[in-house]
């Protein structure tokens, strides 16, 4: 029975283990993603997907390393191919999530071809809010998984519901989303910012 081995060539190096995720899951927040290309393919229901794979831009701790996969299944019980029923893609989840994406990559959206929509998404590049927890069920019960919840053009500042009162996250380096309260008295307790009242 063998026992470790090394190529003499490769000293040993330092593995930084404790900073080393579990998971392809990324933590929650804001990111800027470059969408490298889509894959058209069957669910394992046979309902036609568009699978996106992407890198991360910003923030700048996690540039360059790849976004979870994400897959937009566009099928439905009714249609599983999206070519019979015209309105198909307003029943599908994923198809309106695609669409949302897509509405925030440019003029990229073509009626006559999904294929060249995908096509001219390339490289685009776009904010997410995304937020981080277990799936529940299936064959990956248990497994960390990402949700997105917002999408948002790049360059445009991006309001995520249900965060520190909408918070607003700008454009640039990713911010945590801000208190909307800010102490006002002598006696520092908070009060609430709300627009118009107090300016």
């Amino acid at each position: 029975m063998a026992g470790y081995e090394r190529d003499p060539s490769l000293p040993d190096v330092h593995v930084p283990w404790g900073n080393i995720p579990t998971s392809s899951a990324v933590e929650e927040g804001r990111y800027v993603i470059r969408i490298g290309y889509f894959q058209e393919k069957l669910s394992g229901e046979g309902k036609r997907m568009a699978v996106m794979f992407s890198t991360i831009e910003e923030p700048e701790m996690y540039k360059g390393e790849l976004f979870p996969i994400q897959n937009y299944v566009l099928g439905t019980d009714d249609d599983l191919t999206c070519t019979k029923d015209p309105y198909t893609w307003r029943k599908s989840f994923g198809g309106k999530a695609l669409n949302d994406l897509l509405s925030k990559c440019g003029e990229v959206r073509q009626e006559h071809s999904l294929e060249q929509s995908l096509r001219l998404a390339e490289q685009a590049r776009v904010q997410l809010y995304v937020t981080k927890g277990v799936q529940e069920k299936g064959i990956y019960k248990g497994a960390d998984q990402n949700k997105i919840v917002k999408v948002a053009a790049y360059g445009t500042d991006m309001i995520v519901p249900g965060k520190a009162g909408n918070a607003m996250l700008t454009n640039g380096p990713a911010v945590q989303a801000r208190s909307r309260m800010r102490p006002t008295r002598q006696d520092d307790s908070p009060e609430e910012i709300i627009p118009g009242l107090n300016d």
